[in-house]
């Protein structure tokens, strides 16, 4: 997954990726660039990342102009849950856009 997210954002050879566990990240007080969700159990988004309690953590892990962006597959789910999940977005988020990705929609978010 790294590899493949790493070729499609066009990262540099030089940028240090990590893939954590999203309450670890929490408890180390490091910030970050860049957060990417992608939390899939199967064909269904894990239900935890849609949550307001994880989602309003998020910003806590974002430097200044950081971003967030979660992976999304729209055939995997209806048109209201993801317009549910958008509008969460938007009341925690400063900035939201979509951007469609092959057969996948990313939601970023910045603070």
């Amino acid at each position: 997954m790294v590899r493949v997210a790493t070729s499609y954002l066009g990262l540099d050879a030089g940028t240090e990726v990590r893939t954590e566990d999203f309450r670890q990240a929490l408890t180390t007080g490091e910030t970050y660039d860049l957060v990417v969700v992608d939390l899939y159990s199967g064909n269904k988004f894990v239900p935890t990342a849609e949550q307001d309690d994880f989602l309003t953590q998020l910003p806590r892990l974002l430097n200044p102009g950081g971003l967030v962006g979660f992976n999304r597959i729209p055939s995997f789910s209806s048109r209201g849950e993801l317009a549910v999940f958008e509008d969460k977005l938007r009341d925690i988020f400063r900035e939201v856009w979509i951007a469609k990705a092959d057969y996948n929609l990313i939601y970023w978010s910045n603070n």
